[in-house]
């Protein structure tokens, strides 16, 4: 967006109104002047001094010509998945697995949260690896023998540049054993 600001919170309009003002009394004020002139010696001359006047009137309100480009960028929001063989336990009172609560959690959020955010995935257990297609959430399977939140951590501060991490939320049952 182009835009032009000047010194003391004057506007442009002022400037331009300031400026007709000074050019039409140089032209009352040098009217006799004008009388003896050619009529294009007289519209070259008051040009001239339109001009002058003008340049000065614009130095005088100290304007700043600035451009601003605005980038929406929508922030990151990155999940970590825990799927260690300790989250095949089902623990829940209607016998759901801790990954498949965890699965739900991740679904319902995704639902509410994918139009404002850059939605991220991380599985992990010993290793972690991104899931690049949501639809494959359903067939991550439970089945590692240890849990690295280090490497999960890692995995998902480098899924968007740290600046455009507005959350990093970490699903797990157990701690860290690698």
């Amino acid at each position: 967006m182009l835009n032009i600001t000047l010194q003391h919170g004057f506007s442009v309009w002022t400037m331009l109104a300031v400026a007709v003002v000074a050019v039409g009394l140089a032209g009352w004020f040098y009217r006799r002047a004008f009388g003896a002139l050619r009529p294009w010696q007289r519209w070259t001359l008051f040009g001239l001094r339109a001009l002058a006047i003008g340049l000065v009137v614009l130095l005088l309100f100290r304007p700043v010509l600035s451009y601003t480009e605005s980038l929406e960028e929508r922030s990151a929001l990155v999940v970590l998945l825990d799927t260690s063989a300790s989250m095949s336990i089902a623990d829940d009172p209607s016998g759901a697995t801790r990954l498949d609560q965890a699965r739900r959690q991740i679904e319902a959020w995704r639902e509410k949260l994918d139009n404002l955010f850059d939605f991220h995935l991380v599985a992990f257990s010993d290793q972690a690896r991104p899931v690049d297609d949501p639809r494959t959430l359903p067939t991550l399977a439970a089945d590692s023998k240890a849990t690295s939140l280090t490497a999960a951590l890692r995995a998902g501060a480098a899924q968007a540049p740290a600046e455009s991490i507005e959350a990093l939320i970490l699903l797990s049952d157990g701690q860290h054993n690698t």
